[in-house]
């Protein structure tokens, strides 16, 4: 179970890598995300799932619910002495109820719907080895609209979040 937040940026994915410094829209991105790994890859991958839902509220946007489901592959691990550092990605569908302010210009700019986009969600996991069970999470939570092909839009919004993975 991953619980994370973070704030939405007001510049597009590529910009929205947090060395970047992207400036932020205002909005606020609450969530939470379930997933279970379900079939090994070659060269230490896994495939699984993940189901989410999530609160976006601030910047004077309506308040939105979000809700998502993926396909994921996550690495095992590199581990770095006492720690391992735990790469993944979610691919999947996202839904929303309202759209954020940085949605609805980019609706009109594409003459596009944000209700119903694609999922990207990287991120980096680190793990204390002797708490195997418990990771410190980032990921870029992107709404994709995949250059056009989802509601014809080049992509609905991007946040940077901060979470934390509770493995049972």
């Amino acid at each position: 179970m991953l619980l994370f937040g973070g704030a939405f940026t007001s510049v597009d994915l590529r910009n929205s890598l947090p060395w970047r410094v992207p400036p932020s829209s205002g909005e606020v991105f609450l969530g939470a995300a379930y997933s279970r790994n379900w079939h090994r890859l070659p060269l230490k991958f896994v495939l699984g799932w993940e189901l989410g839902g999530g609160y976006r509220f601030g910047g004077g946007s309506a308040s939105s619910a979000e809700a998502w489901a993926g396909l994921r592959v996550e690495y095992v691990g590199l581990p770095l002495g006492d720690f391992t550092i735990v790469p993944a990605m979610t691919a999947g569908f996202s839904l929303i109820s309202e759209r954020l302010a940085i949605e609805s210009m980019r609706e009109q700019i594409h003459s596009g719907s944000a209700r119903f986009l694609g999922y990207l969600g990287p991120e980096l996991s680190f793990r204390l080895n002797r708490q195997p069970n418990i990771d410190l999470v980032y990921r870029l939570h992107h709404r994709s609209g995949a250059g056009g092909l989802f509601g014809g839009m080049r992509e609905g919004a991007n946040a940077n979040t901060i979470g934390i993975r509770i493995r049972y």
